[in-house]
């Protein structure tokens, strides 16, 4: 803000004082800018009927901001200015009646524009004494002692006046623009034969830059950005006290909306002015219909990159929001109906429950060989005798009974090309919604639960199984011992590579590095045409490998579709165990009692066949058998009986077995029979050959 400096004794002349007041003019001008935009604004101006009412209104007291030049005149010696503009204030401080006429025509109606413009005015003329050089005691009357009066004030003032629009058939009858210079405050709408004014005949004027409170009010309130629906369903348009005259990226609007959505949907914040754009929801795609409602509030927010207005927030219609990639997201319907609600984890086994084939007995699997330790789950060692694994009584306070354990039986620093690795590989047909190896592949999650005797960051991959696409991963076990709860959301599906996404063949393998050597390991967190077990960055692995006795344990294993990981999948017993015997299928006799394993015949009198009926369709028919307790296997004809002295297998199908037994002669041939396991055995009947 300038300021003029005088001194003491000093001749002030006019242009000093007339410089203090425009300094002042200029200073508070600018604060009205800054604070009210270089768009004219008004406050105040209630229009009312008359008390009685007539044909005139009663325009209240207001003031009005406005963009000016800073003296469109010469202000008595200073030179005019209008090289610079300023917002200027122009203030009414009683009210103005204005005066209406009905129209001539039966039938039609009149709308009336009440407007205001700013206007400087000169005025207060007083006949002033000025210096009589020839005879000071007696001062001239006006300049040169002419005797005539000069205007003393320059007033910023407001002119407020009705424009008349055309006269049309009541209700055809449109309001007119407003005159250049001049801003809209309401419409008047006079009939044919009317005589008075009425309040209902008075209405708000939809681009009426009117403030509705105190600036520090509205801004409490939040009024002047909280706009009228003036639209159709699916066409959204506002009114706003303070008309938008231009979008500006991140601008917040709220409306009060008139009509539901029926599906897609555009908005204006100044119809006619601003152009309809898209309305999107929180997943930034155009509404489907639902999400805003009647007489609701909804905010908006102008995305200049996306040229789309944001749904951020309404009340009472349903809410949009993106695919959820947390556990903590909200989750579209469409993303929830896409996730089956049973049968999600692909995973066999994935809480490590069955274990037909060894039960918790240890097992310390060959080199370069698949053992399937617990059912689906199988090891590949490089090198014998340096891992085992075992079945072991689980975390109970985390929910599972069993976990798989793998213990060092003797330490080992890998070579580049030693494997040691924990998997389970999933038949291709489950995987066809995955859609890997195309542009829509979608996202899977991992969650488990781990326990190690050694901390550190380990590491895990899935991979084709073919091995020649790979994702490896990191998990941290924080604490030695101790069970740790892995998640692993939103894993991208692979868009390149080969898979196999059809038929009972394997599709892809879940993988955990147990200490694999350089040549199996490479970078976490993307796809790779290589044979990856675990991550460059895992070396918790290499860690564990080196300590004899160290273990690690996993239970709660689930691999599912989706960018979330759900709550674990917990099948029934009998669920699960149907689920594996597809893959092994076992007859045992653990409990001691009677075991029925299936009817056959005596081809010859030395040989019984018989036939196992699989409780489920095997994944393939199974190509071997694997039998304990041979001793306790009993067959009997009904006039014959024994105990085989071997039994081979013979032939599958998916659905059955059949086995040839040696018998000692006795029994008729052509006789048939029943094959079981007595109570006093514990043995068993395993087929092979079905297992990924």
């Amino acid at each position: 803000m300038d300021r003029q400096i005088v001194y003491p004794g000093q001749v002030l002349p006019e242009t000093t004082l007339l410089q203090i007041t425009k300094d002042v003019m200029i200073a508070l001008a600018k604060l009205s800018g800054a604070v009210f935009g270089t768009s004219t604004v008004a406050n105040g101006f209630a229009v009312s009927p008359t008390a009685p009412a007539t044909l005139q209104v009663s325009v209240a007291a207001g003031e009005i901001y406005s963009l000016q030049n800073v003296d469109g005149t010469a202000f008595s010696s200073l030179a005019a200015d209008t090289a610079h503009q300023i917002v200027k204030q122009g203030i009414a401080l009683d009210a103005t009646l204005l005066t209406l006429a009905a129209p001539g025509t039966t039938g039609q109606s009149i709308n009336y524009l009440i407007e205001a413009s700013y206007q400087d005015t000169d005025s207060a003329p007083v006949l002033l004494p000025y210096y009589n050089t020839t005879t000071p005691s007696y001062p001239y009357s006006g300049l040169g002692n002419n005797g005539l009066t000069q205007n003393t004030s320059r007033k910023g003032a407001v002119v407020l006046q009705a424009k008349a629009g055309v006269s049309a058939t009541t209700g055809t009858q449109s309001t007119p623009s407003p005159d250049s210079g001049y801003v809209g405050l309401c419409v008047v709408t006079v009939a044919y034969g009317q005589t008075q004014i009425l309040a209902a005949n008075i209405a708000a004027y939809s681009a009426a830059p009117l403030l509705t409170t105190g600036l520090l009010q509205s801004i409490q309130s939040g009024n002047l950005s909280f706009g009228t629906d003036i639209g159709t369903a699916g066409v959204i348009q506002a009114t706003y006290p303070i008309p938008v005259t231009a979008l500006v990226d991140n601008m917040e609007c709220w409306v009060k909306t008139k009509y539901a959505n029926p599906g897609a949907t555009t908005f204006t914040p100044n119809p006619g002015v601003i152009p309809a754009y898209p309305v999107v929801g929180g997943a930034h795609v155009a509404l489907q219909g639902g999400e805003i409602v009647p007489n609701g509030r909804c905010g908006f927010i102008w995305r200049a990159d996306i040229t789309s207005w944001v749904l951020i927030e309404q009340t009472g219609g349903a809410v949009q929001v993106p695919s959820a990639t947390q556990s903590q997201h909200a989750m579209p319907l469409g993303q929830f109906q896409a996730a089956p609600l049973s049968f999600r984890n692909l995973l066999v086994n994935g809480a490590m429950r069955v274990a037909q084939q060894y039960g918790t007995s240890s097992v310390t699997p060959a080199a370069s060989t698949n053992t399937w330790t617990i059912d689906q789950w199988h090891c590949w060692f490089t090198q014998a005798s340096k891992l085992s694994a075992q079945q072991v009584s689980g975390p109970t306070a985390l929910g599972f009974d069993f976990y798989e354990q793998i213990t060092v039986a003797a330490a080992y620093s890998a070579l580049a090309a030693d494997a040691f690795v924990l998997a389970q590989s999933i038949e291709a047909q489950s995987l066809a919604a995955a859609m890997w190896g195309t542009a829509n592949a979608q996202p899977v999650s991992l969650q488990f639960v781990v326990n190690s005797s050694v901390a550190g960051t380990f590491s895990g991959s899935l991979q084709n199984y073919a091995g020649t696409r790979s994702y490896p991963f990191t998990f941290t076990i924080p604490t030695a011992n101790t069970d740790t709860k892995i998640t692993i959301p939103n894993i991208p599906g692979d868009t390149g590579g080969a898979w196999t996404l059809t038929g009972s063949s394997g599709g892809l393998t879940l993988c955990f590095d147990l200490g694999s050597g350089a040549s199996f390991r490479g970078p976490a967190g993307a796809w790779a045409s290589a044979n990856y077990y675990g991550a460059t960055a895992g070396t918790a692995g290499a860690t564990l490998l080196a300590t004899a006795g160290a273990t690690f344990k996993i239970t709660g294993g689930q691999l599912e579709l989706g960018p979330v990981c759900t709550a674990f999948e917990r099948p029934t017993p009998d669920a699960e165990l149907a689920r594996c015997q597809r893959y092994l299928y076992a007859i045992q006799n653990a409990s001691g009692g009677y075991a029925h394993i299936g009817t056959g015949f005596l081809p010859s009198a030395t040989s019984f066949v018989f036939t196992i009926n699989h409780r489920v369709s095997m994944r393939v028919p199974p190509a071997g058998v694997v039998i304990s307790g041979i001793a306790d296997l009993k067959y009997t004809t009904g006039t014959a009986g024994g105990t085989p002295s071997s039994v081979v297998f013979n032939i599958a199908s998916k659905d059955a077995s059949r086995l040839a037994a040696t018998i000692a002669s006795g029994a008729a041939s052509g006789a048939g029979g029943d094959i079981y396991f007595d109570s006093s055995s514990t043995g068993s009947i395993i087929l092979t050959g079905a297992q990924l």
